[in-house]
């Protein structure tokens, strides 16, 4: 009876764990400009609060016998009900929006999340250690399966919020049914906290620690913090270098934390699962093929990619928690155990998020933790002999390839920045030539160019050159100077269409796009109409403003893979029309390689009472135009009679069975799982 009760209580509390941490972050997104760091933030949120929830665990296992530490504990899981339903639900600081906003996320998330994450943390320590006296105390394995499925129980909450909560819920649906699901596993833990209370299963703990006989080995407790780390660390690699290289859509986070929660899974689950020798081989296997593209410009299938990528994430997580497993001990010290593996996991968070977009203009902890893995990894396994001259010069092949990596990605940008919201880099193509081409780039995705020979620089290029939607938009004559607001600075590119006397006011949430566009660009600087930046997010900034009779409306923020959603939602199309003039145009930019989000704008434009232009612009080598495409949101019966519009729509084919109601997407529900293409 109370093995099940404990195993229920175990499995829903890691559940109801990973099913927040994509609620709330999903919640914050529309405060902090979307931008996917919002989740990598969230994450090292709830590794901080995992660590902290060992850490109350470890100490009431220490310091309270089993009857106090039922009370103190089913105490702090009632007091947690007073933080329901769920927040943060205030708005953030001023400046949020434009600034790295890391420690004001923080600040909100421990805020109103703290307590109920707290209490959710340390059950399962807690709970397998009220337990064991039940168990036999030379089984080990027996103890630490309740680990093993405490992961399982994450990996499942983790998986139902973006393909079964999120699709078919608005957010305060989840935050109502969360609330409830909370108040289940308070009841749950109640339970198991009274069996606990009665049989008295730990009397004097520290007569326990003393028959452990004190503190384990320093060098175990070492190898376990740094294997926990650098598992963390590879987690967070990763999952940056998918988004960058593959495709950041806000689905593909899942896939690493799930690879890394299985890890634990299958190391902790059945001793004899953990096979050195395969996961060794598989690592080195991808690990091979990893260092060969981080040195390629040319990169392979978006489906290879991740499957390679995935199983160097699976594999390499596989050393480091399955020799965590080996070297586990003894149930008497299990909360110390997981008090130092949520240490290093933390640790590992913090120095991806904290540390490194301050040290590193580039997304280099991601060699820094392949190499990690190979060198602790080694260390960890019982090399012997001959085999360890092997791993040594191995690793010094892979140290010299690594850092050969590093230097040939900044030769090859002339200009490299990073911060919060990613890494911006600027590259040449034939410089100094009369084809002399410049790009900026977010990841693999290219942000806007120039043309830098003397006399092209006035030449529009890539997505915002002639025959494009919003050229057509930029070009059409309202009969008067025009005010044009741009959601998305890029390179600046449209600011050439300007004219004297017209005002065009860019919006851009991250400052060091600014300082590309104005250190390496010439755009703004040679524009006849009067430029104008504002740093911070467009949305909010526009809320915030008084009404600007805007004749173009530019959303410019969709080309890239992380989809800022709350700018397409019916309250951001609310704001944008109070802004703009009764003749005047919303160019969306819709070009994008994962998501179709035409049917998106579509729905709006009729809620609206819109007319919507689908503009598709093919690539052309002599003009550098890319394949673009854009729509443009009107009431103007003169615009839209435009005869170079007529010549460029491309008339909706009709499809009685789309259903563009589900596309009207609110701040409180929007499914971006349903425009994948």
């Amino acid at each position: 009876m109370i093995l099940t009760a404990t195993a229920t209580t175990i499995f829903w509390g890691a559940l109801l764990l990973f099913v927040v941490q994509p609620l709330t972050a999903r919640r914050l997104l529309p405060w902090f400009g979307g931008s996917p760091a919002v989740w990598v933030v969230s994450l090292l949120f709830f590794q901080t609060t995992l660590l902290l929830g060992y850490t109350y665990a470890y100490g009431a296992v220490r310091y309270l016998d089993g009857r106090r530490q039922a009370m103190v504990h089913t105490a702090l899981v009632l007091a947690a009900l007073w933080f329901l339903p769920l927040g943060p639900d205030r708005p953030p600081p001023p400046g949020a929006g434009s600034e790295d906003p890391t420690w004001v996320i923080l600040g909100l998330l421990a805020g109103s999340l703290g307590l109920p994450l707290l209490t959710l943390s340390a059950t399962n320590p807690l709970m397998q250690r009220w337990l064991a006296p039940t168990l036999a105390s030379e089984n080990r394995a027996g103890i630490y399966r309740f680990f093993a499925l405490s992961n399982f129980g994450s990996l499942l909450g983790l998986w139902c919020y973006p393909f079964i909560l999120e699709p078919w819920t608005s957010i305060e649906q989840q935050v109502r049914w969360w609330s409830y699901g909370y108040g289940m596993f308070a009841l749950s833990t109640a339970v198991c906290a009274w069996y606990a209370y009665r049989e008295r299963a730990q009397p004097t703990n520290a007569a326990s620690f003393a028959r452990e006989g004190g503190a384990r080995n320093l060098g175990v407790q070492v190898l376990w913090l740094g294997l926990s780390a650098t598992g963390a660390v590879l987690l967070m690699a990763t999952s940056n270098q998918l988004t960058r290289n593959v495709a950041a859509i806000p689905f593909l986070w899942v896939l690493p934390l799930s690879l890394y929660l299985l890890s634990f899974i299958i190391a902790f689950e059945r001793d004899r699962w953990y096979l050195r020798p395969l996961w060794a081989v598989i690592y080195l296997a991808t690990l091979l093929a990893v260092i060969h593209w981080l040195g390629e410009t040319d990169e392979p299938d978006f489906v290879v990619q991740l499957f390679v990528y995935s199983l160097n994430l699976l594999s390499g997580a596989m050393i480091c928690h399955g020799e965590l497993a080996r070297s586990r001990p003894a149930a008497e010290r299990l909360t110390s155990f997981y008090l130092i593996v949520a240490l290093g996991g933390a640790l590992g968070g913090a120095a991806v998020t904290l540390l490194a977009p301050h040290v590193f203009s580039g997304y280099w902890e991601y060699p820094c933790g392949l190499l990690a893995v190979y060198l602790l990894g080694g260390l960890a396994m019982p090399i012997v002999g001959r085999d360890r001259i092997f791993w040594a010069l191995g690793g010094i092949a892979l140290a010299v390839a690594l850092v050969g990596h590093v230097s040939s990605e900044r030769s090859r940008a002339s200009d490299m920045r990073r911060s919060f919201f990613g890494v911006v880099r600027v590259s040449d193509r034939l410089a100094g030539t009369e084809d002399w081409e410049r790009y900026l780039w977010s990841g693999t995705i290219t942000h806007g160019g120039q043309l830098m020979a003397p006399g092209r620089h006035r030449t529009p290029i890539l997505y915002y050159g002639p025959g494009t939607g919003v050229s057509v938009a930029l070009y059409y004559d309202f009969g008067r100077p025009k005010r044009v607001g741009v959601i998305g600075l890029g390179t600046g590119s449209l600011a050439v269409y300007g004219r004297e006397g017209d005002h065009y006011r860019f919006y851009e949430i991250n400052p060091d796009v600014v300082d590309v566009a104005h250190d390496d660009f010439y755009y703004l600087a040679e524009s006849e109409a009067e430029v104008e930046i504002v740093i911070g997010d467009g949305r909010l900034l526009l809320e915030q403003s008084p009404h600007l009779e805007l004749d173009v409306l530019v959303l410019d923020a969709f080309t890239g893979d992380a989809i800022p959603v709350h700018l397409l939602t019916e309250e951001a199309f609310a704001i944008y029309e109070r802004h703009l003039a009764p003749d005047g145009i919303i160019a969306v930019h819709v070009s994008n390689l994962h998501f179709d989000l035409k049917p998106v704008i579509r729905a709006r434009a009729e809620a609206m009472g819109s007319v919507a232009v689908l503009v598709e612009s093919d690539a052309d080598e002599r003009l550098v135009r890319y394949v673009s495409d854009w729509m443009l949101l009107t009431t103007n019966g003169e615009f839209l009679a435009d005869p170079e519009l007529q010549s460029l729509w491309v008339p909706r084919v009709a499809d009685e069975s789309e259903d563009l109601e589900r596309f009207l997407w609110t701040d409180d529900y929007a499914n971006l799982l349903g425009t994948l293409q």
